[in-house]
């Protein structure tokens, strides 16, 4: 049995989300059932459920367990009643969900002292925290790190109590979201480069490091701007080198900072819209005939074409055909393949409907073979023609 299967079995962030949504569909059954979702940090643990609770339109809550104070769980003790009925009761600050629906998160539960953690982890298998009762309308997850990764460990006798999944950093639902949020395409497009990048587990010493969290935080870093002294304000991807570096740092930590700052870099020097017009100088030219280079344009260029469709107009589908076809010729089949399945991924409406002008308007006859010519496989597979 590999290490992983101890904590459950290993499933993506979407197969996890899907997951919950399945327990949390049935208001009926929520109480019979709480979940511990094991993984590295900044995964995306917490945020599935979060979702998971959006799509199916109840409440979202989440309770950090490694930042709350004993107290605050447990109480003060109050004494209450008279004579031999005088006793000492406590009850928790914390705000329990009596009614309504939703999924309550009880996050960085492996990383809290102990007391709490006893505490909290009974409020998961007994629905109450010092006499204050849970809503059976409510789903409790309990996101954990595997020990090992400075945790407290849960003995096999509570732990059998629970459902338990394995949850792992996965580029293709990072992303699928990342295009769904609008992140940087540099983002995205470095991880497409450098796969290995998405998750790397951190020295006992580092506090940033590559997490899929890490990676969102910095695209939204590099959409801030700062002033130049004569008024101009610029993105943080067009700052010097070495603060552009800094700010990557930051975010992803120092020894992953120099590769991405160099994607970002080169990120620039591929014109998308002179790509679509069919004028941008070969890619093999402005590499300077290194091969590592020109992945990192191709990768780029890809990059750039996804934002590039986003902002067309979608009711003239003859120029954004011809655009997309002058756009493939710069990239190797494997970039044309990805190119095609994000945009089909993303805008499935769009993009069928170029498809069927492409089909149809007689125009585009040169673009329709070359279409063809380029995404043969795919294509016929997603449209008669």
């Amino acid at each position: 049995m590999g290490e992983s299967d101890l904590f459950g079995p290993t499933m993506t962030i979407s197969q996890a989300k899907n997951y919950i949504k399945i327990l949390a569909a049935d208001k009926k059954k929520r109480a019979m059932f709480s979940l511990c979702m094991w993984g590295p940090p900044g995964v995306g643990k917490s945020d599935a459920s979060r979702q998971a609770a959006n799509e199916i339109g109840i409440d979202y809550k989440r309770q950090g367990v490694s930042t709350v104070d004993y107290i605050k769980v447990a109480g003060y003790p109050e004494l209450q009643g008279k004579g031999s009925n005088r006793r000492a009761v406590s009850h928790s600050f914390l705000n329990v969900p009596a009614d309504g629906e939703g999924i309550w998160v009880f996050d960085d539960w492996t990383h809290a002292p102990a007391p709490v953690q006893n505490l909290m982890m009974d409020a998961a298998l007994f629905r109450e925290i010092n006499e204050k009762k849970i809503g059976d309308g409510w789903l409790l997850v309990l996101c954990a790190n595997q020990v090992g990764v400075g945790v407290h460990s849960m003995g096999q006798a509570v732990s059998g109590r629970f459902l338990h999944v394995h949850v792992v950093p996965d580029l293709e639902c990072f992303k699928s979201y990342a295009l769904k949020n609008d992140l940087r395409p540099e983002i995205i497009g470095f991880l497409e480069a450098s796969p290995d990048y998405l998750y790397v587990s951190p020295d006992n010493e580092e506090r940033a490091y590559p997490t899929p969290r890490s990676w969102e935080k910095l695209s939204h870093l590099l959409d801030a701007n700062y002033s130049l002294k004569d008024g101009t304000r610029l993105g943080l991807h067009q700052a010097d080198p070495e603060l552009l570096q800094h700010f990557i740092g930051s975010a992803v930590g120092p020894a992953t900072a120099p590769s991405v700052a160099s994607f970002v870099s080169a990120y620039g020097l591929v014109d998308v819209e002179e790509a679509a017009s069919g004028s941008l100088d070969n890619l093999y030219s402005l590499s300077g005939a290194d091969s590592a280079e020109l992945l990192v344009l191709g990768v780029s260029l890809v990059a750039g074409a996804r934002v590039w469709w986003n902002r067309q107009s979608k009711r003239d589908y003859v120029s954004i055909a011809k655009g997309l076809g002058n756009i493939l010729r710069y990239l190797p089949q494997n970039l044309q393949v990805r190119l095609l399945t994000d945009i089909q991924r993303t805008d499935d409406s769009g993009y069928r409907k170029m498809w069927d002008r492409v089909r149809k308007d007689s125009k585009l006859s040169e673009y329709k073979d070359e279409l063809l010519r380029l995404g043969e496989t795919m294509i016929s597979d997603y449209v008669d023609f």
